[in-house]
């Protein structure tokens, strides 16, 4: 799907590497490239909107992120 942004910080704290996955409410499973980036807040992660909207997932939804 593509590449999504996150603070160092938080990348070093759930073990995240090169691949992370996110999983929205348990069923919609994405793997996405890294990158690491020091102005994405500790609490945020940034993704493609359109691929997300075109996925079903909406803005501010909760979410699960873990190394993939």
């Amino acid at each position: 799907p593509g590449q999504i942004l996150i603070n160092p910080s938080l990348a070093k704290e759930l073990g995240i590497g090169e691949k992370a996955e996110i999983v929205v409410a348990g069923k919609k499973k994405f793997v996405f490239s890294v990158v690491l980036e020091d102005s994405v807040p500790s609490n945020a992660v940034y993704a493609n909107t359109d691929f997300m909207k075109e996925n079903g997932v909406a803005d501010n939804s909760i979410a699960t992120l873990r190394s993939a």
